[in-house]
């Protein structure tokens, strides 16, 4: 079995980085690979689970049915209760919502009943370990390149999600390193101080935090038992090392911690202003908008003009939880995470190495979004199988043949739909390569085609948008820009709108767009000098000036020609009335 775990484990590290090579530039953001590997994994289990129940002579199964497989459970539903209360829901992010806790039922579930063993998940996780610290050092060393704003990254083209993977899988190699004898000790105690130099090189402030929690827990179990004094040693200079790169890396990063507490203000006054939730999938758009009110209506400092940016997500994914499904949404999971801490320490011989990964995974998303980071949501679904499979007994249950083609029907069913979304996003793809070459040729009826794939795709009607902006026909391009700026109102989508309300002179439209881009981020010139030209155009010499002002006292965080030539006009504007 232990061969067998090996070879599966290489199998499915080879087929994930093959396909890595060969389909990541299929997609227009390389984040949907990570998507669709990540919601396809449940789907290609439960088909798994589904033969072997249809296989099986034995109509007996055990079912973990206890409050860690409820939470679970009753989260599958959520976004779809939000769709039909609200109307709000994004399926892209409301999948990976539902898929993680998913993979936690199914896992929970094949761990019961044997269908898959520990031995090949853990082998598999540390050889994905390895494999992203290997392509991070070479990465390091300027021989591959994966991203052009970070020089490591690891595969993800975000330094913060190999971190937290990484972070998340290291208990599992102390956990190897402890069972292997003498001879192996050495080569996983190396492999060990390669992942924490990795680590350490990727510069991500929650990642370092993590790790200082897993190696604390472990060290202060082996210090209270008095196990392993090398154990401890290395533990020890690891701790030692995080912490020291943590206040090194604070002190770098000061604006963004700033920016972070800052994100962290308005998220709670959006729970406030909506404790019921905004909806699964919808934190870009509403976000953002609170984030342009916040600006809009309140006075703010200079320190939160200059570190407001647009966000993908709020950095948290505790408030995140409260901000989609409300106050009941937000304390399930708050209740979910405790109940997994006070399980894990509770059956700590049993739990201690995936009660470290879970205690790390509860403090790194206070600081980052660790629940919707790929591989890091994957480990801690794991760890949550592994901790309900060591707490409570399952119970026997005899279920017949016709209930067995049920997860059948469901995973043909899910993969069927992911496999309409990755054909829909491909061509999206090509559609987009051909708009930027302008070639306009059949792609009216292409676009047309994807529709049902990608409906809820930000991307989707921003390129319906540019057709139609291409082909002149602006009321169009603002419809498909309405739809797209409710997903994720990017200030380049707004200022586009803005263009198109000028064309068919809609000017205060035009205006109260490019205010709502400049509020989401104050820092950008372009919104001010287009309101500033809309003033101008229409006589309004004295708005322009207050607006030509504000351009000229607005601090310069990224100089560039563009930035200049704004801030040349806006003095032209202001030299008129001296003339």
């Amino acid at each position: 079995m232990n061969k067998f775990a090996k070879i599966l484990a290489v199998v499915v590290v080879t087929i994930f980085y093959v396909l890595h090579y060969f389909a990541v530039e299929k997609f227009i953001y390389k984040s949907l690979f990570f998507y669709f590997f990540l919601v396809l994994i449940p789907c290609i289990l439960l088909l798994y689970v589904a033969f072997k129940l249809l296989a099986t002579k034995n109509n007996h199964i055990k079912l973990p049915v206890n409050i860690l497989s409820i939470i679970p459970f009753l989260f599958l539903f959520f976004p779809l209760i939000f769709k039909f209360v609200t109307g709000s829901v994004e399926w892209y992010s409301s999948a990976h919502f539902i898929s993680v806790f998913a993979l936690i039922l199914i896992l929970s579930f094949s761990l019961s009943n044997n269908y898959i063993q520990k031995n090949v998940i853990e082998k598999t996780i540390i050889l994905f370990a390895v494999a992203e610290s290997a392509i991070c050092i070479l990465q390091y060393f300027g021989i591959y390149q994966q991203s052009t704003f970070f020089v490591v990254t690891g595969s993800s083209a975000n330094p913060n999600v190999t971190a937290m993977f990484l972070v998340l899988a290291f208990p599992l190699l102390i956990k190897q390193f402890v069972e292997a004898k003498k001879i192996k000790k050495i080569l996983i105690a190396l492999i060990a101080v390669v992942v924490l130099a990795v680590i350490i090189v990727l510069k991500s402030r929650a990642a370092y935090i993590g790790f200082v929690v897993v190696t604390s827990v472990l060290s202060v179990y082996y210090i209270k038992n008095r196990l392993n004094k090398i154990l401890v040693l290395l533990i020890a200079v690891g701790i030692l090392a995080a912490i020291f790169m943590s206040i090194r890396f604070f002190n770098f990063k000061e604006d963004s911690a700033d920016g972070r507490l800052f994100v962290w203000k308005v998220s709670v006054q959006m729970i406030t202003e909506q404790p019921f939730g905004y909806g699964y999938g919808m934190i870009q758009g509403e976000y953002n908008a609170a984030q342009a009110r916040y600006f809009a209506e309140n006075q703010t400092t200079e320190t939160e003009q200059r570190n407001a940016t647009y966000m993908h997500n709020v950095m948290n994914d505790y408030l995140e939880m409260f901000i989609q499904g409300g106050i009941v949404g937000g304390t399930l999971y708050l209740l979910f995470v405790s109940l997994l801490i006070y399980y894990g320490i509770k059956r700590i011989r049993k739990n201690l190495f995936y009660t470290a990964g879970i205690l790390a995974f509860a403090v790194m998303a206070l600081f980052n979004f660790v629940f919707y980071a790929g591989f890091a949501a994957m480990v801690f679904a794991y760890y949550v199988a592994v901790i309900n499979r060591n707490t409570f007994k399952p119970r026997t249950v005899k279920v017949s043949k016709a209930v067995s083609i049920v997860p059948l029907i469901l995973s043909i069913a899910a993969i069927s739909f992911f496999a309409l979304q990755i054909s829909s996003q491909i061509k999206l793809k090509d559609i987009h390569s051909r708009l930027r070459a302008n070639d306009l040729e059949n792609i009216q009826y292409d676009f047309s085609r994807i529709r049902h794939g990608v409906s809820t795709s930000e991307l989707y009607h921003r390129t319906g948008g540019n057709i139609a902006l291409l082909q002149n026909d602006y009321q169009t391009a603002i419809n498909f820009y309405n739809k797209a700026i409710r997903y994720a109102p990017f200030p380049s989508l707004l200022m586009r709108r803005a263009y198109c309300e000028m064309r068919l002179e809609n000017y205060e439209q035009a205006k109260s767009d490019l205010r709502f881009a400049s509020n989401i981020q104050p820092s950008l010139f372009e919104p001010y000098f287009n309101l500033m030209s809309i003033y101008f155009r229409n006589a309004d010499i004295e708005a322009a000036q207050q607006i030509a002002t504000q351009i000229l006292d607005k601090e310069v965080k990224i100089p560039s020609e563009r930035v200049d030539f704004y801030r040349e006009q806006a003095e032209r504007v202001l030299m008129i009335n001296r003339q």
